[in-house]
């Protein structure tokens, strides 16, 4: 592994577990077991190291859901395979992430929303279609406002106002929220089914 990765490694793990702002460029050499001038080196300035660590985050995930995707017998079985990556993803992250972004770094939430806004909502919009397809979609919903709802709602769950740290589990907001979103788009042939992949990854 050359230096760059490492480095992008170790600093996304820190970051994610204390937040973007709270990470000190010499911690992370620290970590890394590197001099800050070595870190300086690949990383001119803390701005362009945060934005290489969002793109490693989201490429990792995103190649991970493209496999589920590829490899799910319906829309139902993509989506909640797709639902249980994202716990994954959820689980030991600190909300005050997605915060320190939008405050601090322009370009690395600018990145992420560009994310959001094309590969992510194409994604979700391609589900409902395969879904109202296989008739496990109700054929009524209109699958652009639906995108756009379901895409916002997994990103809203992030907002320390709405769902403070101290009284809420990340886990269990984004298993509620998805549930809700998922039978609520769902035929009745679409719920018999949820229930049957739920049951089985219980």
């Amino acid at each position: 592994m050359d230096s760059r990765q490492h480095i992008i490694e170790i600093a996304t793990k820190d970051f994610l577990h204390y937040g973007f702002k709270n990470v000190t460029v010499d911690e992370i050499a620290r970590s890394a077991g590197i001099s800050k001038k070595t870190l300086y080196q690949e990383f001119s300035k803390k701005d362009d190291l945060v934005l290489a660590s969002v793109e490693y985050y989201n490429q990792n995930h995103w190649d991970e859901m493209m496999k589920i995707m590829g490899e799910s017998s319906n829309a139902i079985e993509e989506l909640v395979g797709v639902f249980f990556h994202m716990a994954k993803m959820f689980k030991g992250m600190n909300p005050v992430c997605f915060v320190d972004l939008q405050r601090y770094y322009s370009k690395a939430y600018k990145y992420m929303e560009d994310f959001k806004n094309t590969l992510l909502h194409d994604c979700i919009k391609e589900n409902l279609e395969r879904g109202q397809k296989e008739g496990l979609f109700r054929e009524n919903i209109n699958t652009e406002i639906i995108a756009r709802y379901r895409m916002e709602s997994v990103f809203m769950i992030m907002h320390l106002d709405i769902f403070p740290k101290k009284e809420f589990d990340l886990i269990e907001v984004s298993k509620q929220t998805f549930e809700l979103y998922m039978f609520g788009i769902s035929t009745l042939k679409g719920h018999k089914l949820i229930t049957k992949y739920l049951e089985k990854l219980k």
